[in-house]
């Protein structure tokens, strides 16, 4: 979608990232160096875990309403690069902390 933003940013090895929602964004992601795995529960509380890695770099999709974490179980860094389809704003973060894949060990 148009007027978004795209980005990048890092896991450290054995640290997760995310665990929340967005009522409005839709975010894409694809790990472009080492590996992470995605953790995602829709609104409907279904659960999905998905391993990402430059050797398998899938698009994950986390729509509207979507819980989603990223997770890193190796021993490098690895790096995310994601698609906002809108731009962030401090004033409207559109962010509401939810745990993905709760009670899932990973």
């Amino acid at each position: 979608p148009e007027g978004g933003q795209v980005y990048s940013f890092t896991i450290n090895p054995g640290k997760r990232r995310g665990d929340h929602y967005h009522l409005k964004k839709e975010e894409w992601f694809t790990c472009v160096y080492g590996k992470a795995i995605i953790l995602l529960t829709s609104k409907e509380g279904e659960d999905k875990v998905i391993e990402v890695s430059s050797e398998n770099p899938l698009l994950i999709y986390a729509g509207p309403g979507t819980s989603h974490a990223l997770v890193n179980k190796s021993d490098k860094t690895a790096v995310i690069v994601s698609y906002g389809s809108k731009q962030h704003d401090p004033n409207d973060a559109d962010t509401y902390r939810l745990i993905a894949c709760d009670g899932i060990e990973i």
